[in-house]
């Protein structure tokens, strides 16, 4: 039999140590005994017939498939169920592994070790080890919102290092135990950060915390979608107002005063008149999406808020299945949709070749003059990160012009990562194509890439007819 064809990633094996296993098993292959880590057994070729473990405080646990995966299967419940001790910190080393192979035994198992002497600090970190390895952080969000009291007499420290996505999963969870909408107006302020406040319910504060939430809006930090949140929840209260007169109509006055007296030096007479003009752009003229209505920040915690999102906010979701825009490429892992679509905060997609790594992009009825455009790296560990690459731009997918080189860019190495990179060359294109030429990734799979996030800045020309 062959003993080195790995069915496992030799990478998985280096992050095993004594601490994670103390003990050592004994393996039968063939009448041969190997003495190894247990998940070394699980690195063997494919052919393996049968594996016999052999621990001299226990029976004969005899594993009997073909199938790597419930091999490991088998071997995880083995190992945490026997009489070896795996510390509750390492169960994103199994949850990982069993996403990796889409075996959801493993992922289930290990959410359940996780789970052990869970408290609400332990739960915050849990779910951010989650978020900057892409995983899914459900069971540690239900965890904290129903323990939100307790998550708001936390110190400033423990919010401070918690991801946007995390604080927004928390405030819209189903299970959030609230005693009043106050007390989601009270954390948020800790952010300094007005972007989060489309996640208050503006009908249910009172009337001293309405009105500091009024005072502290910054319009211009606001998304689309957020503005188009608070504006319907403001209109729906307005609609309301001759129905009563208690401290609501009194809020919703204010608000409505408030609101059209930030607006009027702008040229905007009402509330209407600026969700129109904001919200209500027609693709017929030209249209500027920049870079300022991003929040222009790098790191983990970036929203890219370009050109993509502009459309699949305004088209109420996913526009490549509504013919909106074409994606190409083949693929590896997850939808290439997953690359453009602004709530995706966990799936990645990658190619495994040089010809399949390449995305092209193509607007249908659109031209697109880019100026910048950002990237956001996978939360996988393998290395799999962009290095080197190039962005062409088309009219007819025949004549490519270079937009731009990236050469050996080291802020990328690293999981979750976000940046937007400015366009060399700005003309307006119908088709714009991702080059990737070399990842981080120590092995000869140079155009292995994986990637999170694509976001395009620049102007939207309507095609001429």
């Amino acid at each position: 039999m062959n003993y080195v064809s790995f069915a496992f990633r030799p990478e998985w094996l280096e992050r095993l140590n004594d601490t994670l296993f103390p003990e050592k098993f004994n393996f039968l292959i063939d009448d041969e005994i190997y003495s190894c880590h247990p998940l070394l057994a699980c690195c063997l070729s494919k052919k393996v017939m049968q594996l016999l473990l052999v621990d001299s405080t226990q029976n004969s646990i005899k594993l009997n498939t073909h199938d790597p995966c419930k091999l490991f299967g088998q071997l995880f419940q083995v190992v945490s169920g026997g009489s070896f001790h795996i510390h509750p910190e390492n169960w994103t080393f199994f949850y990982e592994i069993g996403s990796e192979l889409g075996n959801t035994e493993i992922c289930q198992a290990a959410k359940q070790l996780s789970l052990n002497t869970l408290t609400i600090e332990t739960a915050i970190e849990r779910a951010i080890q989650c978020y900057n390895l892409g995983l899914d952080f459900d069971v540690f969000i239900e965890f904290i919102a129903s323990h939100f009291s307790e998550f708001l007499s936390l110190n400033l420290f423990h919010f401070e290092k918690v991801p946007i996505p995390i604080i927004e999963a928390i405030i819209t969870s189903n299970h959030l135990h609230l005693v009043k909408e106050d007390d989601v107006f009270s954390f948020l302020q800790k952010f300094q950060d007005a972007s989060l406040y489309y996640l208050i319910n503006p009908d249910k504060l009172s009337l001293q915390a309405f009105n500091s939430f009024i005072e502290s809006l910054n319009f211009s930090d606001l998304r689309i979608d957020q503005w188009t949140s608070i504006k319907n929840q403001i209109q729906k209260l307005s609609n309301e107002v001759s129905s009563y007169k208690d401290s609501g109509a009194m809020n919703v006055t204010y608000l409505s005063n408030s609101f059209n007296n930030t607006y009027h030096n702008s040229g905007c007479d009402s509330l209407n008149d600026h969700s129109n003009n904001l919200i209500n752009d027609s693709l017929d003229n030209t249209l500027n999406i920049s870079l300022s209505d991003s929040m222009n920040r790098q790191g983990n915690e970036i929203h890219m808020n370009g050109i993509f999102a502009r459309l699949w906010n305004d088209n109420n979701g996913d526009i490549v299945d509504k013919g909106l825009i074409n994606i190409t490429s083949d693929e590896y892992q997850q939808s290439l949709q997953n690359l453009i679509n602004p709530n995706n905060y966990f799936d990645c997609w990658g190619g495994d070749t040089q010809e399949s790594s390449v995305i092209t992009f193509d607007f249908v009825k659109l031209r697109i003059n880019l100026t910048h455009y950002g990237l956001k790296t996978c939360g996988c560990m393998w290395g799999k990160y962009p290095r080197s690459w190039e962005l062409f731009g088309s009219d007819d997918k025949n004549n490519w012009t270079k937009l731009d080189t990236i050469e050996n860019d080291p802020d990328m190495n690293q999981r979750n990562f976000c940046k937007i990179f400015p366009v060399s060359k700005q003309l307006a294109f119908r088709y714009i194509k991702f080059v990737p030429l070399a990842n981080y990734a120590d092995n000869k799979e140079n155009f292995f890439i994986r990637l999170r996030r694509i976001e395009f800045f620049g102007l939207i020309i309507p095609c001429n007819p």
